[in-house]
């Protein structure tokens, strides 16, 4: 039925059943409960374009992932498409349905695609939007952070950036994350510890500032050539864990996630390394397909659910500025020992 039909059924306008739609305050409550049953009774679902041109924004919210390769490797970019992605969008989704919204993911694959998601915001064809995996200082995504639209980031701004207190962040908390996973190795006497970081995101330039904080609490230099970066992919962590492996006596690597995890321990591996005996590794996410693989990777976690549950609560709280910490857990499996060297 449309919005006359409905009109004509409880004897109003048809702008009456529009303001009840909308839920607009100016309306007799005998009158709007005479209307909402009529809606009820017939099934009478607004249309959405005339929900936004009557000032409402559509029940849907935008899910944008960088899918932005501006890496120099020739190797498989994963992107949007890697697992942490996978899980993240499910939960975020469950997050919305709890409270009766739809999601729409979108991919974001250049940087000049960026400013054009402002369409969806200025013309409210979304409630709200969740932006993930950015990299970090980028102008397009200070730019939106910029504009007064519902949007929260995800490890995207610090307490050093001037945006940070004008905007809605959930921040993973790496830094401490990358801590713990060093820690963790070199309590087990590990003291040549190699460390993967990801690409030009927040996320690995924090897990990096974690690793070094541990090596010199501990009094242990940090050498600029255990350092390696794998760009998050599986691809180059092989590669250069293999060559790593062979050159310098190394007994750990944390790992900036888990995927380069599983390339490290297929170089370990290749080369007739034994994981933990030879060679002890923490990866980072702790993303639930690892465990299918039956390898018992230590990682530390920073709960999905978490972090999706936060993004999305921001987008109801009705603040402008706020601010969010997931905090992460040492998971410990089977990959790590102590050192026997």
């Amino acid at each position: 039925m449309n919005s006359e039909e409905i009109a004509k059924l409880a004897e109003v306008s048809r702008s009456t059943v529009s303001r009840v739609v909308n839920d607009y305050d100016n309306v007799p409550e005998k009158t709007r409960i005479k209307v909402q049953r009529i809606i009820d009774k017939f099934g009478y679902t607004p249309n959405a374009s005339a929900r936004t041109l009557a000032g409402k924004a559509n029940d849907i919210i935008g899910l944008f992932i960088a899918d932005i390769d501006i890496t120099e490797s020739s190797d498989q970019w994963l992107g949007a498409n890697s697992p942490y992605n996978a899980e993240l969008i499910a939960k975020v989704i469950r997050s919305c349905k709890k409270r009766g919204y739809t999601v729409l993911v979108n991919t974001i694959s250049s940087i000049e695609e960026i400013p054009k998601m402002e369409t969806f915001f200025r013309n409210r064809l979304l409630y709200g939007g969740i932006f993930i995996g950015f990299p970090y200082k980028m102008k397009a995504i200070a730019d939106m952070a910029e504009k007064d639209f519902n949007i929260s980031f995800v490890d995207q701004f610090t307490e050093e950036d001037d945006l940070f207190h004008k905007v809605k962040t959930v921040n993973n908390d790496n830094i401490t994350g990358g801590y713990m996973a060093t820690k963790h190795l070199i309590d087990l006497g590990h003291e040549k510890i190699a460390h993967f970081t990801g690409d030009n995101r927040l996320s690995s330039i924090e897990r990096e500032k974690g690793y070094k904080k541990a090596l010199i609490e501990a009094g242990i230099d940090v050498d600029p050539s255990l350092i390696l970066k794998g760009e998050y992919r599986e691809e180059i962590a092989y590669k250069k864990a293999k060559n790593l492996l062979k050159k310098k006596d190394v007994t750990a690597i944390f790992s900036g996630n888990d995927i380069m995890a599983l390339g490290i321990i297929k170089a370990a591996n290749d080369l007739g390394m034994s994981i933990p005996n030879d060679l002890s590794i923490v990866g980072f996410d702790h993303l639930k397909y690892t465990n299918w693989t039956n390898l018992g990777l230590t990682t530390v976690e920073i709960p999905i659910d978490d972090v999706s549950e936060k993004g999305v609560d921001q987008l109801f709280n009705g603040k402008t500025s706020d601010h969010r910490l997931s905090k992460p857990q040492l998971i410990e499996k089977k990959s790590t020992i102590k050192n026997k060297k």
